[in-house]
């Protein structure tokens, strides 16, 4: 099945997007369902058996740069997939294709630390840029916009709104245990956010399973603030 294609170019920045979608909504089967406990949803039934048929795709309606947020949580494992990857980019060095590091955060062995060795596929690839999540560290602690009357939804705040948080979110960051079921000190107790030297601890990191550094990098990825533009 190939994805669907749609290309934009924005005149004011003389750009061209190409906007691939790979996820389809699908309605399983009730033997799926019961031997493998699939509900229906969206899945990446839209995924070619051979990536380079989606990178191709794109390569030649112009795109140089190919950014995927999807893989498969193989912890570290060099798969065909990745193979696949890096065979087109090889064969295009023109071409940078970036994946997220997924987000297979684990403490297996509850020492408080999170475990090397989960990075995804095609994350895994030699030639991608793999790119994780690091805490976000803000000057203007954590401030949200005194001017927008909604309540929010998230637990620690429900029903608050920014008057009644007095202009910050500091005092609802909440604890990585709390937010993200880490259970053993001193993980479980640490802030979500405010330590820009620290990956967030859902982020999967490397080492891959042949020992290469993944991610290659990393970017604030919790408590962003968007800027929208019509």
């Amino acid at each position: 099945m190939w994805p669907r294609l749609q290309s934009h170019i924005w005149n004011c920045w003389a750009v061209s997007l190409v906007f691939q979608s790979t996820e389809n909504y699908a309605t399983v089967t009730r033997f799926c369902a019961r031997s493998f406990g699939y509900v229906d949803g969206y899945y990446l039934t839209g995924l070619p058996d051979d990536l380079s048929d989606l990178f191709g795709q794109a390569y030649n309606a112009g795109a140089r740069i190919h950014s995927n947020s999807w893989g498969s949580s193989v912890s570290g494992d060099y798969t065909s997939d990745s193979v696949t990857t890096d065979q087109f980019m090889w064969n295009n060095p023109d071409m940078l294709i970036t994946f997220s590091s997924g987000n297979a955060r684990v403490d297996a062995n509850t020492n408080g630390v999170v475990d090397n060795d989960s990075i995804g596929s095609p994350a895994t690839a030699k030639d991608v840029l793999a790119v994780g999540a690091s805490e976000n560290e803000r000057p203007d602690n954590f401030a949200c916009d005194t001017g927008l009357t909604y309540t929010s939804q998230d637990a620690y705040q429900s029903g608050e709104t920014c008057t009644s948080m007095a202009g910050t979110r500091t005092n609802i960051l909440g604890t990585v245990g709390a937010r993200w079921g880490f259970t053993a000190v001193p993980l479980n107790s640490d802030l979500t956010a405010g330590n820009k030297e620290q990956m967030a601890p859902f982020s999967s990191r490397g080492p891959t399973d042949d020992g290469r550094i993944k991610p290659d990098v990393v970017a604030p990825g919790t408590w962003m603030r968007k800027t929208l533009r019509a």
